[in-house]
């Protein structure tokens, strides 16, 4: 089944980035944005990834996965680049509501009226900065204008209350909270 069945958005564009599809060509650039970044995610992820010993091979595995995603239209994952595409700033993901697995069945009920949970994350360094602010003020614009989810569901933990604070500040509700620990645990819209 296709997540989306209309056609793709292949490409977006900001004042300071530049996103695609998140291809395996990008593993250099995107082990760096990882590993500089690893104990924010550890905590974004709420798991031990990435391990201290994750390698570029790792990485290159992880990516061909999301890539072979995005072909099939199971979900989408985007790279976020500089406007240069020489630095990687980030990623976003745009992944089914089946993902939150670990729901119990009166959170399932409420989960199966959206169809997609977005999560996302940006490099250590851009973290407070205005250009946090500013990205994500434009993904929920591109969400809106140039896919056609019902729906679009915005995901985080207590272990990242500085993407909470981002969600508040740009007006979303925390509308559930998972009773199971995981990357999912509060969805926002």
């Amino acid at each position: 089944m296709n997540l989306h069945p209309a056609p793709v958005p292949q490409s977006f564009t900001g004042d300071f980035f530049r996103m695609e599809p998140l291809h395996p060509r990008h593993v250099e650039l995107d082990y760096a944005a990882v590993m500089s970044t690893k104990q924010f995610l550890r905590a974004w992820s709420n798991s031990p990834w990435p391990q201290d010993d994750f390698t570029i091979e790792d990485n290159r595995k992880d990516l061909e996965w999301h890539y072979d995603e995005f072909v099939q239209q199971i979900a989408f994952t985007y790279t976020v680049l500089s406007p240069r595409g020489d630095t990687c700033l980030g990623c976003v993901y745009i992944n089914p509501i089946t993902r939150i697995a670990e729901a119990s069945a009166s959170e399932s009920v409420l989960l199966n009226q959206s169809a997609v949970v977005c999560t996302w994350w940006l490099i250590h360094s851009l973290h407070g900065a205005c250009q946090e602010q500013s990205f994500f003020k434009r993904l929920v614009a591109w969400l809106k204008t140039k896919w056609q989810f019902p729906e679009v569901l915005f995901a985080n933990n207590p272990h990242t209350p500085h993407q909470a604070a981002i969600y508040r500040e740009n007006s979303l509700q925390l509308w559930l909270t998972l009773e199971k620990n995981s990357r999912y645990q509060q969805l926002w819209k």
